[in-house]
C-alpha cells in the first residue's frame, strides 16, 4: 500500500518532531503517518517548489530518518522532466475542469495552517497574477510568462499554471467566482483549495492513496457536517440514514484495516522516539501483511473495476482477526473501527455550503444515481484521529491533549483552540 502526503502535513509534523507543536493537528498529522509507518510500504511527498520550503520538507525527512525509520520508506517526488510535466498538468487540468464544472468550492478565509511554514507569506506574487486573470477578461496569452514560471512552483504557485493554461478552466473559473465577494483573503484561499484538489489529482494520476494535512482534512469534514446539518433541516430526513439508503457512505465493499490508534496513544507516550519506535515495532511484526495482502492494495483500488474491489475487500476480510490480535494491547481484540475505511474526499463536494440550496445542489447529483456512482471520486486515507474529534469523543480528545503538553505543547494553546472549536 503506497500513500501520497501533502508537504503541509510534512511541516506540521516537523513541528511535532521539534518538540514544539502549535495545535492539536500537528499531533494528529504525525499519529496519522506513524500509523501509515505500521500499514504502507511507502509514502511520497512532493520536493519541488520554493527553497525553503523543501529544506524544511527534507529536514523533517532526515530527522524521521535519524530515529530509525528505514531510508527508504519516504519516497522523494520531484515533477518530471518539463515536457512529460506539461503532460502531466494539462491531464489534471482536464479532471479539474469537469470536476469544478459541477462543485465549484465556496470561497472563505484560509490560514497559515492551510499552507506549510513559511509558504503563505510567499504568496502575494501569485495572488496578484489570480486578482488579474480572475477579476478581468484579459486573455490568457498575456500570462505566457508567468504560466511558463508557475512549473517550478516558486516565486509563482505551480495553481497558476494549472489554471490559466486552460482556457475553458479559466473561463469557468472566473464564471464561477463572479457572484462571489472576492478579495485577496479569497483568493489566497482559492490557492490552497485549489491545491488540495491537485494534490488529490495527482496521487490519483501517481495510483497513490491521498493523505491531506489534518488542518485541510478538518475543513473538509466541517463542510461535510455543515451540509448534513442543512439537509436534515430543510428534508426532515436523516442524512446518515438517507445516504445508506442510496449506498453512498457505507461502500459495497468495505476496506477493513484494523486501527492502529490504540496501540500508539494507550500507553502514555512523552517523546517522539517513543512514538516512532511502537510503530517500527508493529511495521516489522506486520511486515507479512504488507507483502501478502496490501502489496497490491493500490492497483486493485485504483483498476475501477468492481471485480477488483471485491477481491480486495474479501483479503482485507480474511485476516482482519489476525492483524488485530497483533496490534491489541490486550487480549479482548477491538471491534472493526476507523482506520483503513474509506470515505469520500469531499474535497469535490466544497461547494455545497451551509445554506438552503445545497440540498437541491445534493439532489441534483443523486438525481441519477447510477451516474455519480460513475464518477471517478479519488478516496483518501481517513484521518481516524480527526473522526473522533469530529464527534468530541472526550476520552480521545482528553488523551490527545495530554500528549501534545508531553511533546512540548503549550496548555495555553490548548485553552485557544477549545474557545474556538
Amino acid at each position: 500500500m503506497e500513500h501520497y502526503r501533502d508537504i503541509t502535513s510534512f511541516h506540521s509534523m516537523g513541528k511535532v518532531i521539534s518538540g514544539t507543536p502549535e495545535s492539536l493537528k500537528n499531533i494528529i498529522d504525525f499519529l496519522n503517518f506513524l500509523s501509515q509507518v505500521i500499514f504502507c510500504e511507502k509514502v511520497t511527498v512532493s520536493v519541488l517548489g520554493p527553497r525553503d520550503i523543501t529544506e524544511g520538507t527534507i529536514s523533517v525527512i532526515n530527522s524521521l530518518e535519524s530515529m530509525g525509520l528505514p531510508q527508504n520508506f519516504i519516497e522523494r517526488y520531484s515533477y518530471p522532466d518539463p515536457a512529460d510535466r506539461i503532460e502531466q498538468r494539462n491531464r489534471i487540468s482536464q479532471k479539474l475542469k469537469y470536476e469544478w464544472l459541477s462543485n465549484f468550492p465556496i470561497l472563505g478565509k484560509s490560514t497559515k495552517e492551510s499552507f506549510p511554514s513559511g509558504y503563505y507569506n510567499m504568496l502575494d506574487r501569485s495572488v496578484d497574477i489570480f486578482s488579474d486573470a480572475l477579476l478581468t477578461n484579459q486573455s490568457m496569452y498575456q500570462f505566457k510568462s508567468e504560466i511558463q514560471e508557475s512549473l517550478n512552483d516558486d516565486s509563482i504557485s505551480y495553481m497558476v499554471g494549472l489554471i490559466l493554461s486552460d482556457s475553458d478552466l479559466l473561463q469557468l473559473v472566473r464564471e464561477k467566482i463572479k457572484d462571489q465577494h472576492i478579495g485577496k483573503a479569497e483568493l489566497i484561499d482559492f490557492i490552497a483549495l485549489s491545491r488540495n484538489k491537485y494534490n488529490l489529482l495527482l496521487a490519483e494520476d501517481l495510483r497513490l492513496a491521498f493523505t491531506p494535512s489534518a488542518s485541510r482534512a478538518l475543513k473538509n469534514t466541517d463542510t461535510a457536517y455543515s451540509f448534513m446539518n442543512t439537509y436534515q433541516q430543510e428534508l426532515n430526513k436523516d442524512p446518515r440514514e438517507e445516504m445508506k439508503k442510496l449506498r453512498l457512505t457505507g461502500k459495497e465493499y468495505q476496506l477493513d484495516i484494523p486501527s492502529a490508534l490504540h496501540l500508539l496513544i494507550s500507553k502514555e507516550a512523552s517523546s517522539v522516539q517513543e512514538l516512532l519506535d511502537r510503530a517500527l515495532d508493529a511495521r516489522d511484526k506486520l511486515s507479512w501483511y504488507r507483502k501478502e495482502v496490501l502489496s497490491d492494495f493500490n492497483m486493485l483500488q485504483f483498476s475501477g473495476r468492481i471485480e477488483d474491489k471485491i477481491v480486495l475487500s474479501n483479503r482485507l476480510d480474511s485476516v482482519y482477526n489476525d492483524v488485530s490480535e497483533i496490534l491489541s494491547t490486550n487480549s479482548k481484540g477491538f471491534a472493526k473501527n476507523f482506520f483503513g475505511q474509506f470515505s469520500w474526499d469531499l474535497t469535490s463536494f466544497t461547494g455545497l455550503n451551509s445554506n438552503g440550496s445545497a440540498v437541491w445542489q445534493f439532489l441534483k447529483h443523486i438525481k441519477n444515481l447510477h451516474q455519480f456512482k460513475q464518477r471517478k471520486e479519488c478516496y483518501m486515507l481517513t484521518q481516524e484521529l480527526i473522526y473522533f474529534m469530529s464527534r468530541s469523543n472526550s476520552e480521545y480528545e482528553v488523551t490527545l491533549q495530554k500528549l501534545f503538553i508531553s511533546l512540548g505543547g503549550k496548555f495555553e494553546i490548548l485553552i485557544k483552540e477549545k474557545i474556538h472549536t
